[in-house]
């Protein structure tokens, strides 16, 4: 499916408080092309990768880890 097509159905899904039927349609090659994922490290890189050249803030957002996972993560993607 093409990622332009599924935001008038997410959206119409969302109206009508479909929240199952929307998670469905979300497949892994579009978590891929939106969302990094992973330990610090590996995050940090294909942020730096993904963003380093157009991109001059991101604003991650940490999920758990432990202590010291954030500042993992601003080393790598400063690539330090």
């Amino acid at each position: 499916m093409l990622f332009r097509s599924l935001q008038p159905r997410l959206n119409l899904l969302s109206k009508q408080g479909q929240w199952q039927q929307m998670s469905a349609l979300l497949s892994e090659e579009l978590l891929d092309a939106v969302v990094v994922q992973g330990d610090p490290d590996t995050a940090g890189a294909l942020l730096r990768e993904r963003c380093g050249g157009w991109c001059e803030r991101v604003s991650p957002v940490v999920y758990g880890g432990g202590p010291g996972s954030a500042a993992r993560l601003l080393r790598a993607i400063k690539g330090l």
